[in-house]
Order: structure tokens, then C-alpha cells, then sequence
């Protein structure tokens, strides 16, 4: 077996990629027992000393890596990719213990615009002998001398635990390799330490590979959420444990807001093509430095064997396995304490339109937020505002949970509702067509009562959920006609729904929507509910059967995307007005007189196409969609008393358009064809920022 090919098998073995050949478990969790404290104090005394090897006088290697800068919502189940770095390090180490390493290659692709975002070198660099005896990163700007875990007076700050070992036996090595995995925690936990797991050779104390995370009090930068670090090390020729893949991962958020996205810096790095005692250039260690750059014209042009996007296309941009397991890890280790180094208690905004909207019911409507997260599964969270046009507050209170009992809770008071099933817009972007045009595209109603969800079945990729709610349904009035360039009878009639105590629940299940381009996702719902008429008013008792799924094919070449989307729903029984699906105009079916049709059953597809013209300025977009609306039964008199009609068959609609600026604003013309036919202009944000918004 080749030398790459055995540090690969090794690897991936330390990775449970392949069952081990013996595996023990203790039949209790111990703490600092003598087994364990005697391999420990054996990793320490190995890279405490200095290991002597005659044979080995010099090495290089090659690494390459991606460093990716991710927009994080893990609430909405949302990454969005900002940039990808690609680099290549030519490393160099020779007796007795000197290391240079070379950054020969650096391009990147920005996918948003983001300025003034410099890396630390080590995020582009590789980590040499597992952090040494006190872990920095970035330049102790993140992290700064933490003890390690296996170094100098280590078990004076950590508790060690034996929980596994595994024998691996190597084509090519003539005994096996025994492993032990060691689980790490603070002595202190308010103290600065790292929590996880380590691996090490029984026979020398090597460390073989690293998982974990720190204390919050390691964290220097208070924007720091969390931070995870996987070191894995490959055996070569059957004696030195040297780096093989490395993985990095940082996530922040504004420490005095609480708002529903951060950051998140990825990065991995894999060390392969070793060459031992080939001899390395005088020069290269000419420089103090340990870390230089080639020219940049040099880094600019070098030969990359893989496309900047190969390994986001191949492995998505989602949270790699490991890291949940380290963070699983130690929050079970930390039992009750926080392991994010943020405030417990932030103001807080889920949108731009908490904290401001206008509307033809509401008016200006302001708000504030509060959150607190008492532990590492749960948020608490509190937003008040006041409707000026309404004259009313508003008010919304929730809990939402994490891990395997994730769900949510929420309390609301005139929570303003859209009839029609779709969003036409953003939420800020209708604000402005109001505030400044007279267009406002919702049909708003209130709400106010309780909702809550609960996953009960998440395997790989798919989430079985219901959802409740209990709340009372009112209409709401037209309270304002201002627009700055709009007259006053730029503004629709707002309509009555009808009015009552809603109950209502659901069965949903997801598919998540891949990071892979060529996936797909769907959403099938079922359920219905029961609207109790206010004032000796109709009852209705209805039902739903709704489902929804999306594919998208992707290309390198000018950055071309094919989405295809599609959904049917089918509402019966009595049908209320507010339950009614409402195509036409701004949202999937463009072309046509604002939500010109409607029904108790739709059905709709689109298709769209992009690719760049030249990036970052234009990208050239093309789509076309059919929809239907049908009614039956109740659903005639509910679409009667709304005041529209059917589809009339099947609606086709086209169009074309130009995405500006990194593809964040969207100018499209549509066209539908046949009776409410139009051309549209519609100017719009990219569809992942409507929920910021």
C-alpha cells in the first residue's frame, strides 16, 4: 500500500468510517483512574520531549485546502454561502524541529459582496504538532494559550476519561495499532480549557487525532459563539504521526443583538504527498517566518488540480457530522452550563420588520425584542411593538428548543396575517411600495392567541413535525392612505375574512433542502381545523392536503443554476375566507392582475434559469410557470364572498430578467397570457433574504 493510501485508511478508520477490529467500552464512565492518567502522562512526556529519529533528517508535503465564509441561520435550517477561499501550503519541516510553510496558491469566489474580510494565517495554514504545549488561534485574537488537553501540567486543569479503544491493523505494518480515545473536561469549567476528545497511540502516547471546542471563558473576542477544531493525524511509514486533515470551524454573532443569523468560517485542509529525506531548499528556512507567501501573481496562477466549488459541490456547505458531535459532546460534559462564549441576554429582532413596517391596516408599526437562552438547547424570546395606524400593541412571546426535542412554544397579540397561501414580497420591500407608492400586496387579517410545534422523527435529511394552534381570527380595516408619491386611492381594499376562534393542526414532512446542487426537497402537509364564528356567526370545519418540492441543477461554467418548483394543495370540508389560495401578480405566478384567482384547490409549477453575464454586476435570468385555481364545494361561496373567481383552467406565465449585484436584487419583466393579463416590472431581493427582511 502506497504511503498516501495508508495515512487515508488510517484516517478514516480514527473516523468510525470503518468498523474497528476490536472495540472496548468500560462498563462505567470513570473519572482520573490510573489506566488513563498513565496513557495521558505517556501522550505528555512524548511531546514534551524530543523524539530523535537519526533516520528522519527532513520532509515536505502538499496541502490544499477551503476556507469558506458561510451566512448562518440555524433556526430557519439555512446556510448561505458568501465566499470560498481555495488555497494551496507547501510545507517543510527538518531536525531537529524547525517548520516553514509556503502558501504557493490563494483564489477566491465571492457569492455576496462582503469588504474588509482578511483571514489569520491560520485559517489558511496547517496546524504543526497538534497546537504545541498552549493552543493560540488567530494570533491569540480568538484564542489565547489555553492549556492543551495533552500538554505540560495538563491533568492539573482536566479530568480524563477512557471511553473506547480501537485496533487497527495496517497493510504493512506488521502489528497492530492500538488506539485509545480519551475523553477531556475542565477541572474549572469557568476557567479557559478545551472540551472533547483525544485519541493516542498505547504504545508511544502519539497523538493521533483531536475533537473539541472550548469554555466560554476562552474566548477573547466576545463575538465568538462557538468554536470547533478536528485535528487528524495519518501514519507514515509506519512510524510518524503527521498531519493529515485538519477542519476549523467559527461561528459569531453580534454579542449585543439577538438576531436570527451569524457567521461562520469553515475551513479544511488535507496533508498528503509526503516526501521524506529528499532534502529542503536552504532558502526556505532563510526567513525568520514560519509562514511566508509566493508573489501574487505566483498564487494567482497556480495550477489547482480541483474547481474552487468542487467540494461544496460533492459535500455541501452544511455542518459537517463531526462538529455536532463535538458539540453534543460537550455540552453533555458541561451539563447545564453555556458553551457559547455570547451574552445570555441580547436585544433581539427576527426581522428588519420587527423593528419596522408600514401597511394599509397597520400603519407604522415599531417594536423591539428581547432574548435570553438559559441553556445551550433552549431560547427565550420577547418582542412588543404598536400599530399607529391600528392603534393597538403588538406582542409576541416564545421558547424555541434544540437537539432532539426541538419545538417551539409562542404566545401573539395582533399578529398581522396574509390571506393566499404565498408571499408575495418581502416584508421590507412591501413596506417601501407602501410607505412610498400606495402598493401594498398583502390582505391582511389579526391573530391572536398560541402555536406551538414539535419534531417528533428526524432521520438523515427528513423531519416529521406537528404543529397546533389556538388563537381568535379578526378582520382587519383600512387606517391609512398615506403614500409619499402615491393619491389616496392607490391603496386596496382591505377585506373581511371570516372572523372567530381558529383550531387548528398539522402532520408536515420535510425532506431539508440539500447544500448539494442536484438534490431536492418537498414538504407534504396534512391536517385541518375548526373556525367557532364570533357573534352567532358560520362555524367551518375544513381540511387540507398540501405538499410542495423544489430540485436544482447547477453548472460551473458561468455559475448556472436550473430550479424547478412545484406545489398542489387541496382545502375541504368548509372552507373559510382566510384559507383560500390566492394566485396572480408578485409571487410564483407574475404576469397577471394582482392575485386575480383564487380557490379551495391550486396547483402551480416554475422553472427559472441563471447564469452569470459578468460576475458580480449582471446575471441574465429566464423563467416560466403554469397555475390553476379551482373551487368546489364551500370554496365557491368563500372565493364568492373574497370577491374573485377561478383560474378558468390552466394560467401560463413567462418572463425574463437581470439579477444585479452578486444577484441580491432581481429585475424581472413578466407576462401572463389570456383575460388579467399584464406586463409586470417587478423589482424584488433574493428570495433566502426574505426572511431577514
Amino acid at each position: 500500500m502506497s504511503r498516501t493510501r495508508q495515512a487515508v485508511v488510517t484516517a478514516a478508520l480514527l473516523v468510525g468510517c470503518f468498523a474497528p477490529l476490536v472495540a472496548q467500552q468500560p462498563d462505567g464512565r470513570q473519572w482520573d483512574d490510573d489506566r488513563v492518567l498513565e496513557l495521558v502522562n505517556n501522550g505528555i512526556e512524548r511531546r514534551m520531549s524530543e523524539v530523535v529519529d537519526t533516520a528522519l533528517q527532513n520532509y515536505s508535503a502538499d496541502a490544499r485546502g477551503f476556507v469558506y465564509f458561510i451566512l448562518d441561520a440555524p433556526e430557519l435550517d439555512r446556510q448561505t454561502l458568501v465566499r470560498t477561499d481555495q488555497v494551496a501550503v507547501e510545507v517543510y519541516w527538518r531536525a531537529p524541529n524547525e517548520v516553514r510553510q509556503r502558501i504557493v496558491g490563494l483564489r477566491e469566489r465571492r457569492e455576496l459582496p462582503v469588504s474588509r474580510l482578511y483571514y489569520y494565517l491560520d485559517r489558511l495554514t496547517v496546524v504543526q504538532d497538534n497546537y504545541g504545549q498552549g493552543i493560540v488561534i488567530a494570533d491569540g485574537d480568538n484564542v489565547s494559550d489555553v492549556p492543551h488537553p495533552v500538554g505540560a501540567g495538563a491533568p492539573e486543569h482536566y479530568h480524563y476519561s477512557l471511553v473506547d479503544s480501537l485496533t487497527l491493523r495496517l497493510s504493512g505494518i506488521d502489528e497492530p495499532v492500538q488506539v485509545y480515545e480519551v475523553q477531556v473536561r475542565p477541572r474549572d469549567p469557568d476557567s479557559p480549557a478545551v472540551i472533547g476528545t483525544v485519541f493516542l497511540e498505547a504504545a508511544t502516547g502519539a497523538l493521533v487525532r483531536m475533537n473539541f471546542t472550548f469554555t466560554p471563558s476562552a474566548y477573547v473576542d466576545p463575538r465568538l459563539d462557538q468554536i470547533s477544531v478536528t485535528l487528524e493525524n495519518g501514519l507514515w511509514r509506519g512510524r510518524y504521526w503527521l498531519p493529515y486533515e485538519q477542519r476549523l470551524e467559527i461561528r459569531r454573532e453580534i454579542p449585543e443583538l439577538d438576531l436570527p443569523f451569524g457567521t461562520l468560517i469553515r475551513t479544511r485542509m488535507q496533508i498528503g504527498e509526503y516526501r521524506f529525506n529528499e532534502g529542503v531548499p536552504d532558502w526556505i528556512f532563510a526567513s525568520p517566518l514560519p509562514i511566508t507567501m509566493a508573489p501574487p501573481s505566483q498564487r494567482e496562477s497556480f495550477p489547482f488540480e480541483q474547481p474552487i466549488d468542487a467540494e461544496w459541490r460533492l459535500e455541501g456547505i452544511g455542518q459537517p457530522m463531526e462538529v455536532e458531535e463535538i458539540r453534543e459532546e460537550a455540552r453533555a460534559l458541561l451539563s447545564e452550563q453555556l458553551i457559547s462564549g455570547l451574552p445570555q441576554t441580547r436585544l433581539g429582532f427576527g426581522s428588519a420588520s420587527d423593528l419596522f413596517r408600514y401597511n394599509r391596516a397597520e400603519g407604522p408599526t415599531i417594536g423591539f425584542g428581547w432574548g435570553l437562552r438559559p441553556d445551550e438547547e433552549s431560547t427565550v424570546r420577547l418582542h412588543g411593538g404598536w400599530s399607529f395606524g391600528a392603534e393597538h400593541p403588538t406582542l409576541a412571546a416564545g421558547i424555541t428548543t434544540r437537539g432532539d426535542t426541538q419545538g417551539q412554544l409562542e404566545a401573539h397579540l395582533n399578529e398581522p396575517r396574509d390571506v393566499g397561501g404565498t408571499e408575495p414580497s418581502a416584508g421590507l420591500t412591501n413596506s417601501l411600495a407602501a410607505l412610498l407608492f400606495g402598493e401594498d400586496w398583502l390582505d391582511p387579517y389579526y391573530a391572536s392567541g398560541v402555536r406551538g410545534s414539535g419534531r417528533l422523527w428526524h432521520p438523515e435529511g427528513w423531519s416529521l413535525s406537528i404543529e397546533a394552534t389556538a388563537e381568535r381570527q379578526q378582520s382587519a380595516e383600512l387606517t391609512t392612505d398615506y403614500s409619499v408619491f402615491g393619491d389616496p386611492d392607490s391603496f386596496r381594499t382591505v377585506r373581511e375574512i371570516d372572523q372567530g376562534n381558529h383550531f387548528s393542526g398539522d402532520l408536515v414532512l420535510r425532506r431539508a433542502e440539500p447544500d448539494v446542487p442536484g438534490g431536492w426537497s418537498a414538504e407534504v402537509r396534512g391536517g385541518g381545523g375548526r373556525l367557532i364564528g364570533r357573534e352567532g356567526g358560520p362555524s367551518f370545519d375544513f381540511g387540507r392536503v398540501e405538499g410542495a418540492a423544489s430540485l436544482r441543477w447547477a453548472w460551473s461554467a458561468r455559475r448556472a443554476n436550473l430550479d424547478l418548483h412545484g406545489s398542489a394543495g387541496f382545502l375541504f370540508g368548509d372552507v373559510p375566507r382566510q384559507e383560500l389560495y390566492l394566485l396572480g401578480g408578485r409571487g410564483p405566478l407574475p404576469g397577471y392582475a394582482h392575485r386575480a384567482f383564487g380557490g379551495n384547490q391550486h396547483l402551480l409549477a416554475r422553472l427559472d434559469a441563471s447564469a452569470d453575464l459578468t460576475h458580480p454586476w449582471l446575471r441574465a435570468r429566464a423563467f416560466t410557470g403554469v397555475g390553476w385555481t379551482g373551487a368546489s364545494g364551500s370554496g365557491d361561496e368563500a372565493l364568492r364572498l373574497w370577491g374573485t373567481g377561478t383560474s378558468d383552467g390552466l394560467r401560463p406565465a413567462f418572463g425574463v430578467g437581470l439579477g444585479v449585484f452578486y444577484d441580491v436584487i432581481h429585475v424581472d419583466v413578466a407576462r401572463g397570457l389570456g383575460d388579467a393579463a399584464r406586463t409586470q416590472l417587478i423589482i424584488e431581493v433574493q428570495r433566502p433574504f426574505w426572511d431577514f427582511l
